[in-house]
């Protein structure tokens, strides 16, 4: 992480080409929050280690059915193109290869874009979580949500439906 952005190397990105994720404010503030001393946000190094952390976390939860770090990734591109974001930003956040005419001629990075769509998506997630701790707390149910090590506290039961 440098600053308010998530650098990817190369070689931890499936189509091997370096990415950067723009950070928002909430995200910030979870990671300002977690244990440093690890230097792990998810609490493993392996490629498959948070989608085997998901899974046991989806069974203590019950979710069912479980769902993968994929299903977040599409719900996160349907979501942004419902709140206006053009499809190329939304194909560049998800660090996709642009094809045709695009991928010859546009070189463009589109940071200003990317940086406003992700904040515009978290500010989304915040009212949908929000919603569902109202919601909750007056049914005065909790659990744990999806965070790594270091992380503090419960919140309100909730599930985001993609």
């Amino acid at each position: 992480m440098l600053g308010e952005r998530w650098h990817i190397p190369k070689e931890h990105s499936k189509n091997h080409r370096a990415h950067w994720v723009a950070l928002s404010r909430q995200a910030l503030a979870l990671l300002r929050g977690q244990d440093q001393s690890r230097g792990l946000v998810f609490g493993t190094a392996t490629d498959t280690g948070v989608q085997a952390w998901l899974r046991r976390w989806c069974e203590r939860e019950r979710i069912s059915p479980a769902f993968r770090p994929h299903d977040l990734r599409r719900t996160c591109a349907t979501r942004l193109n419902t709140l206006g974001v053009l499809p190329h930003i939304a194909e560049k956040i998800l660090n996709h290869t642009m094809q045709g005419v695009m991928a010859v001629y546009n070189r463009a990075d589109y940071e200003a874009e990317r940086i406003e769509a992700m904040q515009r998506w978290a500010d989304v997630l915040d009212r949908i979580l929000g919603q569902s701790a109202e919601v909750n707390e007056a049914q005065g149910t909790t659990h744990e949500l999806p965070s790594g090590p270091g992380s503090r506290g419960r919140r309100p039961a909730g599930r985001l439906n993609p």
